[in-house]
């Protein structure tokens, strides 16, 4: 089956049941849609896509990505509508009306819930935002179009960040396999409030260069553009954001995810100039040494960041090499 079969079937041991639709089983036909739309972009780098809205809220897709959404869980969003609620009133009406929204072009996004949750090790918060369970249930309608796509342009050695079938215990495996190979450095690098930064025109401009639909490319604008809203002092929603927006993606939501990674990509750059490689270009600022037997450990978060190592920005996704800092080999940014 090779590359497709491994990224698009989840058939990797290792990445089972944590792939898009592995544990539900993915329906024959939308399991062959994905295929080949993988192997389109895998073997076609400059190919634009196009006709992949109508995909979008084709029944079998929608159904699934229902199942999907209800298997996640998730609290509700701003019309505090829950799974419970739908099954009340009817999966199959629901989904109907869902898809008449689509095919008539009448579906615009609901307010996204901000929530703070607390980071890691208790130092700050992080804000998580949570779309409605109709918005949640598109998005993973469309992640099923479009991932199988960034998958065929993201060079697939590296880069473990929210990819099917990839987990950060394997980048630690990856880190572990290079201190053995002689490296004793390692570069521990975060990029500061990422999803709060993407900026709307660029991480556009790059989903265009791929995808020539229009009307997918609106779809994805809107979920961008979607207002935050946050409860009050009296108990009330306050809503900020919106139309007038121009950098952010919500952290929570189904297709952010992809979007960030997507974001990554530099401006004007080919799409076969994946996530990967472009960090790989980058990294020729930063080096490692092989020197001596101690792993020496550098980061630029949290409370042992290393003097001049700075990500202040959504474009700024590497660190500046600490002074001193000998040139050496190349590293990996996984």
């Amino acid at each position: 089956m090779g590359r497709e079969g491994t990224l698009v079937r989840g058939v990797s041991r290792r990445a089972k049941g944590r792939e898009i639709g592995v544990s539900l089983g993915t329906p024959p036909k939308l399991r062959r849609l994905q295929e080949a739309l993988y192997t389109k972009a895998k073997q076609e780098p400059a190919y634009r896509f196009y006709l992949l809205y109508d995909k979008v809220y084709r029944t079998d897709i929608l159904a699934h990505a229902y199942a999907l959404s209800k298997q996640h869980g998730g609290a509700p969003g701003v019309d505090g509508v829950t799974f419970a609620d739908i099954e009340a009133a009817g999966v199959e009406q629901w989904l109907a009306a869902v898809q008449e929204a689509l095919r008539t072009e009448t579906y615009r996004p609901h307010p996204v819930r901000r929530v703070l949750i607390p980071k890691p090790g208790g130092i700050g918060e992080r804000p998580l935002g949570i779309p409605v369970i109709r918005d949640r249930v598109v998005q993973t309608a469309a992640l099923l179009i479009l991932q199988p796509i960034f998958e065929g342009d993201l060079d697939p050695p590296t880069a473990y960040g929210y990819r099917p079938g990839r987990t950060a215990l394997e980048a630690v495996q990856a880190v572990h396999r290079a201190l053995c190979a002689g490296h004793t450095e390692v570069i521990d690098a975060d990029v500061s409030s990422y999803f709060d930064s993407i900026p709307h025109a660029a991480l556009l401009k790059s989903l265009a260069r791929r995808i020539c639909d229009r009307r997918m490319l609106r779809l994805l604008k809107g979920w961008l553009k979607a207002p935050v809203a946050e409860r009050g002092p009296g108990g009330g929603w306050r809503f900020r954001g919106g139309k007038r927006a121009t950098r952010g993606t919500p952290q929570g939501g189904v297709v952010s995810p992809l979007l960030a990674n997507w974001g990554k990509e530099p401006a004007g750059g080919s799409p076969r100039r994946s996530l990967s490689t472009s960090r790989r270009a980058a990294s020729r600022r930063c080096t490692r040494r092989s020197v001596g037997t101690t792993p020496t450990w550098w980061t630029t978060s949290g409370p042992w960041a290393s003097a001049g190592a700075s990500l202040s920005t959504s474009r700024s996704l590497y660190p500046n090499p600490r002074p001193g800092l000998a040139c050496g080999s190349l590293f990996e940014v996984l």
